[in-house]
């Protein structure tokens, strides 16, 4: 039997970077009274958001190549936003270092593609510069060494290279809004078990205890979908959870080397780099696969069925998808990096030699600590995948389905969903102070 109903204003559903984030913008740049930020597991940031199961990268976009320029601009913007909130901070400049951030384009197909690229890109990142084999060599001498002489190689080195630990930042955006307002509560170990419309506002069911809210915003990754089909909304959407495992070695690089990356695959190309929580290893990867869950820990089958709406329209949308962006071919080879013993040589072979050509079999271990799962939207209408932000919008309602670039863009995020849920609320957002402390305009 329910005992007991709780009251907010906003009520956010997911505790990892990104729905902390909006908890800090929302209790500091609004007039919204009641907030509650409820999380599932017993720690904010525990999955997606924890530096294992992420690339540890700040994302201003020097280095992705299927960028459009819009989108380039739009991440460096947002990751200026955290920059700016880590200097702010001392509770965050813990989970931040600098990181030599290199892309690397190996042979003239790759080199012509990231020539044309870096033209296009170069007044948006006027500190990216193209360097050759003997600066190569200097920064990151595994690259050239035991390298055939004869394949060209170039790389641009970026001046905004910083590896992040995305929990440890969560933890400061929480920090930092109890300390700031009393009006902020943080729910622990509260599973959500259903939604449902109430008198112009929401009722969360949590076992047997219940949130009244004004506004729901959820912050849960694919969970998201899942509880707005229960609520009749977005029956034209559906979703493919992808993982990205990583394979480690001992440290063979100093810094971050990303590949060159063409057309508009929705997933990173296999890049190295190092652990900021072990500067001992190299990680490398993501190696893609597909789980039958929502979540890396919780592989259920039935709620990955009723977020993805499962039937011939998404069968048909997913084999079109498949072929459309030539998808295929990638999963199939990343599937057979999996394969014990055969998997680890495949991999050697096919991609982290192409970083590091001494690496040898006996230096990398798959590591199934590392990586994450996060959700990959489909329109099953026009049968598209999106490689942005996922995201529905319904009045006083937001699902945020898929950040992208991941952990980068959570204050821009935020601060989106903040003006929105102010407004549909009755509620003031205090953009000046906003403008403010986060120095808009300022460069």
């Amino acid at each position: 039997m329910i005992t007991n109903t709780e009251y907010s204003d906003v009520a956010i559903i997911g505790g990892g970077v990104v729905g902390s984030a909006l908890l800090y913008i929302l209790s500091n740049y609004t007039s919204v009274k009641k907030i509650a930020l409820i999380e599932k597991r017993g720690a904010v940031a525990s999955m997606n958001s924890n530096s294992m199961s992420n690339s540890q990268t700040l994302h201003f976009g020097d280095v992705e190549t299927n960028y459009t320029e819009k989108k380039a601009i739009e991440t460096k913007n947002a990751a200026k936003l955290m920059l700016r909130y880590i200097k702010k901070h001392k509770d965050a400049q813990n989970a931040v270092k600098r990181c030599q951030k290199l892309l690397l384009a190996i042979g003239q197909d790759e080199i012509d593609y990231a020539d044309v690229w870096f033209s296009s890109a170069k007044h948006i990142y006027k500190g990216l510069k193209q360097i050759y084999s003997g600066e190569i060599d200097r920064l990151e001498p595994n690259i050239l060494r035991h390298r055939d002489p004869f394949e060209k190689v170039s790389a641009y080195v970026s001046d905004t290279g910083y590896m992040v630990d995305f929990g440890k930042i969560a933890d400061s955006f929480v920090n930092n809004s109890k300390s700031k307002s009393k009006k902020v509560k943080v729910i622990l170990n509260a599973r959500l078990d259903s939604v449902r419309d109430d008198d112009g506002g929401y009722m969360l069911y949590f076992g047997e205890r219940r949130i009244k809210c004004r506004s729901a915003v959820f912050c849960s990754g694919a969970y998201g979908l899942y509880f707005a089909r229960s609520l009749g909304m977005a029956g034209n959407l559906s979703v493919i959870p992808t993982g990205g495992a990583f394979f480690t070695s001992r440290k063979v690089l100093n810094g971050k080397v990303y590949r060159v990356q063409t057309g508009k695959i929705p997933f990173a190309a296999v890049h190295g780099d190092p652990d900021i929580n072990n500067e001992h290893k190299t990680r490398f990867g993501p190696v893609i696969y597909l789980p039958l869950g929502l979540e890396r820990d919780e592989l259920q089958i039935s709620d990955y069925a009723r977020a993805a709406g499962f039937g011939p329209d998404f069968i048909s949308a997913e084999v079109d998808i498949l072929l459309k962006y030539k998808l295929t071919g990638m999963m199939l080879k990343h599937l057979s990096y999996q394969i014990p013993i055969v998997g680890k040589e495949l991999f050697l072979n096919n991609e982290a030699r192409k970083i590091v050509p001494s690496l040898k079999y006996e230096d990398l271990s798959l590591e199934p600590q590392y990586g994450g799962i996060s959700p990959r939207v489909i329109d099953l209408r026009d049968k598209t995948l999106s490689i942005g932000e996922g995201k529905i919008i319904k009045d006083n309602l937001i699902f945020n389905l898929s950040p992208s670039p991941g952990a980068s863009s959570c204050l821009s995020i935020a601060k989106s969903d903040a003006e929105h849920i102010s407004k549909a609320v009755g509620e003031k957002f205090y953009s000046e102070k906003f403008n403010s402390d986060f120095r808009i305009g300022a460069d």
